[in-house]
């Protein structure tokens, strides 16, 4: 184990859609990956397979990133406002009986940001992973005839909702303007190499 000056406690911001993990003190995280668990679909039956009970986040198609040993840090969780006593709970038992965290600590994400600005007190609006726009965005290009019905292309159309999607300043000056001009369509490349146009849709997810 390291010597007490040299532990940096580890970060790991539980949301909605996205896991973010790092250390204490960077500007940034240095594992981002989806909330999602993966179990196998088959039961492993050769010896020496490797084949684990559940995978989680890109673990489930990719290797970790961080690459730490939990018994050597401890953890700062994050938890949502009102999260119920018992989630708690299951949180320090696996912190504790499953990685054998050197210490832990669950605090609330409102109240980590307001930390990190350097204030005690304030106001935090707390917008999350944006599913509703998400869901939002899937039916509209639904209606369209893109078919994003899977997980896996569900992803997709978030990252099209973060990569192009913003806030209308005059949500129906902005409308207007996409139904008359291309001035406001972008376009996106889907995995398979296929490239849509996107125009009021964004305007309708702002």
């Amino acid at each position: 184990m390291a010597d007490g000056e040299d532990i940096q406690p580890l970060v790991c911001d539980n949301g909605t859609g996205m896991i973010k993990a790092g250390f204490a003190g960077d500007d940034a995280p240095r594992a981002v990956f989806p909330s999602i668990v993966g179990r196998p679909r088959h039961t492993g039956v050769m010896v020496g397979m490797g084949q684990k009970d559940a995978y989680v986040g890109d673990e489930a198609h990719s290797p970790s990133v961080l690459s730490v040993a939990p018994e050597e840090h401890p953890i700062r969780l994050t938890e949502a406002p009102l999260n119920p006593k018992a989630n708690r709970e299951k949180m320090t038992q696996i912190m504790f009986e499953t990685f054998n965290a050197l210490a832990m600590y669950v605090a609330i994400q409102a109240v980590l940001s307001l930390y990190a600005s350097g204030r005690t007190t304030g106001i935090v609006l707390d917008s999350g992973d944006g599913r509703d726009l998400t869901d939002a965005l899937m039916k509209i290009l639904t209606e369209r005839g893109f078919s994003f019905t899977t997980t896996a292309e569900r992803e997709i159309v978030r990252d099209i909702k973060e990569k192009l999607c913003y806030i209308a300043l005059d949500y129906e000056q902005e409308l207007e303007t996409s139904k008359t001009s291309s001035s406001v369509e972008k376009n996106y490349e889907l995995p398979d190499g296929q490239v849509i146009t996107i125009g009021s849709e964004l305007v309708f997810c702002s």
